[in-house]
């Protein structure tokens, strides 16, 4: 199911991308908004889930980012 089908039960606070060309294209393609900066991200408190929607191999590297309740992780 596409994030934007969901939009009736969860709301996308904003999508992330290292690369500036890839976040433009990702909010053209999606109407979804995006963050340049993925800090900004995971200092929000009214942020309460983070997908990580990337290859598998690159998991451990952005699961590690977010040390703010490492209980839930």
């Amino acid at each position: 199911m596409a994030l934007a089908e969901l939009s009736d039960v969860t709301k996308v606070a904003a999508a992330w991308s290292p690369t500036k060309a890839r976040r433009d294209a990702f909010a053209a393609a999606h109407a979804l908004p995006v963050c340049d900066d993925l800090d900004d991200i995971l200092a929000d408190p009214t942020i309460g889930l983070v997908l990580v929607l990337t290859p598998p191999f690159t998991h451990l590297d952005l699961g590690d980012v977010d040390k703010r309740d490492s209980e839930t992780a």
